[in-house]
This record gives structure tokens, C-alpha cells and sequence, in this order.
């Protein structure tokens, strides 16, 4: 990438629009590839990372697509009342159902456009805080495709430190590219967070009130999406001016004013959520059940790899000269390395967006100390060719997520392809049976239900089945030949169970005789598949 080192300016060429186009296009290949190269028998299920978790989104979609705008569990037959969370997935579902869109059509197009609206803020946020254009070509760089040193631990053959996978393969949270290939939300979420900060700094900058105002709604929206990532906002802001008034650059009570509608508006949301999940017994299992805790410190150390000295040397840089808008980002940093740990059961969740301040500061300490160095070492013609090395530190653990992704999808396996079997005999029961019918099937084959025919499941979802290991247990002793019918009876009847689905996967967890069977009662049937209506009297 070629830089002009005369006033911090570029050349001509749109690198801005490159770079976004370009993550575009390198987080939708991997879909072009499994989608081209699906052979008979089989169906693309339309996602690559995270399968389970993408089927429960189509769930959730499933729900607005009917018209719906509670959600509940779909994956646990609890009886239970609904609440008004996982709002922007019964939204899409709405709209899918509005233009007759393919619910999976759905989630690609809102992860496309959400994505854009991501990388749109992205370019904000650096903008508004770098004025150098050379700068800031780097840091959009950075923050769109770096990554970490995963890729040279992965040249010997070291995929695990201190007991955990290389976060640069598997965790998308801290990165733009896996952000856009698996988590349409997310990107959404991200995106308003972003759009929060940007309105809220600029209230304190211009000294008025209305850019706090429209923060605080943009701070709703957020909270519709991350309820918990108010934390970030709310810490980080009052982190950022109490930072500025001991550096007696702000004055703290008319600040607080200003910055009211942030803390203030989203308030209700968030109480509102907390209910949900402290006082719907089903919601705060689920939740407790639903663990995405941190990896150690070290690894996230080496998930950002070269970036992690070159944030030292900006943040260096940020608290020596008097621009408070660097100061925020360094709380930014501090403030979510502090919650990364605190005791929640989402504590990763919090990194998300942390790649975009991390990427700021590493172009800074590039622009302020690398470069002068090696200008005053009489080595000023490699200051491009350093820029480069660092991007090629940067970029290769993202191109490996990458291809591995299309090396996965052709390979062909389950859940990222599905027999077309199974499919047909889902959806039969999305055809012919009430969406509140509860089935019972093997967890592999309850993931893709509620997803595709909008029924309930006794099991399907590790974190959104609650009481998951002991419906794992149920679930295996029915289809196992030595339970007795009483037993098997007991189980439906616990779980209000209308139908039985039989495949490959059910027939791995025991040799239970289903076609003669007492308690059921054939009603479909296909070439791998059977359907099975419970004849038990409740």
C-alpha cells in the first residue's frame, strides 16, 4: 500500500474503499465455495461458522416470519411466557416474511449489509480521531484485517496455549473479517456502539446537547442488541472524563450533563432485560447455561500479536501530548480489558469493537515512533517497507481463518451440509404440523427443527435447550433398546411431546424398535427418514 510521507497524504488511488470492498468480498468467497460446490444428496445449510448458533438465529427468525414478536425458547419445551428480547431477529423474520424472502436469504443479506454499515463506522471512528490521512489509512488497515501470531505458532505446529485454542482461528468477537462472516447482529451491535461514542464525544467536543441526545437513542438501539454491553459504554465515558478531569482538560458536573441521555435513555431496556433474565425461570437458565467466558490474558496477548507493542507505543503517545480524544481511546482499552474478566457468563462478549481503538493506537505508535526512527537512523526509505512488514505480521492468521473456512466447507461434512433427506422431513412438519407441537429427535437433528420448521424440541442447542445434559441423558435412554415403554411413556408425556423424528442420528444413540412400538404411530416416511406421530393419551 503505497504511502506518501509529504504531509501525511495519500495518492490518489480510493484505498478506503478498496480495503472495505475487499473485506467484503473475502468474507463471502468462503459461502461462494461451499455453495458451488455442494454435491448431490446434499444442501449448503448456508453458514460456516458456528452452524448451531446460526440455526438458532433462523429460529428466532422463524418466529417474526409468523408474525410473532415475543420470543421464547424453541429449543426447550418448557411451558413459559415470552419476552420482548432477541428483538432484531424477530425483526429480519418480519421482513422476511414482508418480501418472501428465504429466512437463510435473510441472514446473508443483513450480514452484507450490516457488515457495510460496520466497516462505514469503522472508517467514522478512525476519522474522528486521527487527522493524519496516512494514519489513518493504517489503522483502517489494521483494524479491518489484523489479527494476531496464531499463524507463526501454527508453523510448528502449536494450535493450543495454556490448555486453549489460538483465538485467532475459532473466537470472530475480536476481529472485523470472522465478524463478518458469522454474526449479522454482531456487526449491528458493533456498529452502534461506534456510532455512540463518535455522538457522544462530539457532545462534549461542541458543548451541546443534542449529539448526547441522539448518542442516548443510538445507546437504546445498542442495548436491543447487547443489553450487558451498556457496561462498556457507560465505564468507558465517565473512565474517559474523570481521565480528563484530573488532567484538568474538562469540567466533570457539565460533562455528566451532557452526557446524561447515554446513561439515562437506554436505562429502561436494560432493566427491563435483567428481569427477564432474573425472574422468567426458563430465560435465567438459559442464561446461566449460555458460558462464553474469556481466554487467559496471554492469549489474547498473542490474538492481537504485533499489535500489542505498537498500542503501547501510542498509548505512550496519547498520554503525553493534550488531545483528549486519544485519552478516550487508551480507556476504551483499559476499561474492557477490565470487564473481559469480571464475573459474567458472556465476559468475551465485551472485546467486541476493541480491534478498532487497538488499531488507532498501533498506526500512531507506526506514525510517531517507528518512522521518526528509522528517519533518524538515515533509513527513511524504509518506512514503507516496515509499514509492510507489519502488515504482513498482521494478515496472515486472518487469511488462514479464511481459507480454512473454504477448506471446510469442502470437505462436505454435517452441520455445514445437510442430507437433503433430513431436510424434507423437516420440512413436512413445518407443512403439516402446528408450529407449537413439540418434537423429539437426536440434538444434531433438534438444531435444525425450530430453524427450519419452526417447531419446539425437546433438544437441539447447547446453551438455548435448558437442562441440557439431562435432556441429553432422556433423549439417548428413549432410543435405547433396554428402556422399557413405561419409561419412554414417562418422558413424552413429561415434555408434551406430539411427534418423534427417526434418522441416522437417533439410530446412533440406541436400536429402540420405533415401528413397533406402542406409543407411536407412523405418518412419514422418505428414504432415511421417519416421522412419527406419539399415539400416548395424556
Amino acid at each position: 500500500m503505497p504511502l506518501s510521507r509529504q504531509h501525511g497524504k495519500t495518492n490518489g488511488f480510493p484505498w478506503s474503499i478498496a480495503i472495505v470492498v475487499s473485506a467484503l468480498l473475502l468474507s463471502t468467497l468462503p459461502f461462494l465455495i461451499a455453495y458451488w460446490s455442494t454435491p448431490p444428496g446434499l444442501q449448503f445449510s448456508g453458514f460456516l461458522l458456528n452452524v448451531e448458533d446460526a440455526n438458532s438465529h433462523l429460529a428466532k427468525m422463524m418466529l417474526g416470519k409468523r408474525g410473532e414478536w415475543l420470543f421464547y425458547l424453541n429449543y426447550s419445551p418448557e411451558s413459559h411466557e415470552g419476552a420482548f428480547v432477541n428483538t432484531i431477529w424477530i425483526l429480519l423474520g418480519q421482513l422476511a416474511g414482508a418480501l418472501d424472502l428465504q429466512l437463510v436469504l435473510m441472514w446473508h443479506l443483513a450480514r452484507v449489509a450490516f457488515g457495510l454499515v460496520y466497516l462505514i463506522t469503522v472508517k467514522m471512528v478512525i476519522d474522528f480521531f486521527v487527522e493524519n490521512r496516512s494514519q489513518r489509512l493504517i489503522a483502517l488497515f489494521l483494524a479491518v484485517f489484523g489479527s494476531g501470531l496464531g499463524w507463526l505458532l501454527l508453523l510448528f505446529g502449536q494450535q493450543i496455549v495454556l490448555n486453549e485454542r489460538l483465538i485467532d482461528f475459532w473466537f470472530a468477537e475480536p476481529y472485523s473479517v470472522p465478524l463478518l462472516v458469522g454474526y449479522p447482529h454482531m456487526l449491528l451491535a458493533t456498529a452502534l456502539l461506534f456510532l455512540t461514542f463518535i455522538l457522544a464525544l462530539r457532545a462534549l467536543e461542541t458543548n451541546t446537547l443534542l449529539p448526547g441526545i441522539a448518542a442516548g437513542f443510538s445507546a437504546v438501539a445498542f442495548v436491543q442488541i447487547h443489553p450487558f454491553g451498556i457496561a462498556v459504554v457507560d465505564i468507558t465515558l465517565v473512565a474517559y472524563v474523570l481521565a480528563l478531569m484530573l488532567r484538568r482538560q474538562m469540567a466533570g458536573v457539565r460533562s455528566l450533563i451532557l452526557l446524561a441521555p447515554v446513561f439515562v435513555l437506554p436505562l429502561p431496556v436494560f432493566l427491563y432485560d435483567a428481569a427477564v433474565f432474573l425472574f422468567n425461570p426458563e430465560f435465567r437458565a438459559w442464561s446461566e447455561q449460555n458460558l462464553c467466558l474469556s481466554p487467559s490474558p496471554l492469549n489474547y496477548l498473542l490474538g492481537y500479536g504485533i499489535l500489542v507493542p505498537l498500542v503501547v507505543l501510542g498509548a505512550r503517545a496519547a498520554t503525553k501530548d493534550r488531545n483528549h480524544k486519544s485519552v478516550f481511546l487508551v480507556a476504551w482499552i483499559v476499561v474492557v480489558a477490565g470487564l473481559l474478566y469480571i464475573p459474567f457468563n458472556s465476559q468475551r462478549r465485551f472485546v467486541e469493537g476493541l480491534v478498532v481503538p487497538i488499531a488507532i493506537l498501533s498506526a500512531r505508535g507506526i506514525v510517531d515512533y517507528i518512522w521518526p526512527y528509522l528517519r533518524r537512523q538515515d533509513m527513511g526509505r524504509l518506512v514503507g517497507l516496515s509499514t509492510a512488514i507489519i502488515f504482513a505480521l498482521t494478515v496472515p492468521s486472518t487469511l488462514i481463518f479464511v481459507d480454512g473456512l473454504a477448506f471446510q466447507a469442502l470437505r462436505h461434512t454435517s452441520p455445514t451440509y445437510e442430507d437433503v433427506s433430513a431436510l424434507e422431513a423437516i420440512q413436512w412438519l413445518g407443512t403439516n404440523t402446528a408450529p407449537n407441537k413439540v418434537v423429539l429427535s437426536a440434538e444434531p437433528t433438534g438444531n435444525l427443527i425450530p430453524a427450519i420448521a419452526g417447531n419446539t424440541v425437546v433438544l437441539g442447542h447447547w446453551a438455548e435447550t435448558i437442562h441440557l445434559q439431562e435432556k441429553k441423558r432422556l433423549v439417548k435412554s428413549f432410543f435405547s433398546e433396554r428402556t422399557n415403554d413405561s419409561e419412554r411413556r414417562a418422558i413424552l408425556s413429561r415434555f408434551g411431546v406430539s411427534y418423534v423424528l427417526y434418522g441416522p442420528n437417533e439410530r446412533a444413540l440406541g436400536d429402540y424398535d420405533v415401528d413397533h412400538s406402542p406409543l407411536l404411530q407412523p405418518v412419514y416416511e422418505n428414504s432415511r427418514y421417519s416421522i412419527y406421530a406419539v399415539t400416548l393419551q395424556r
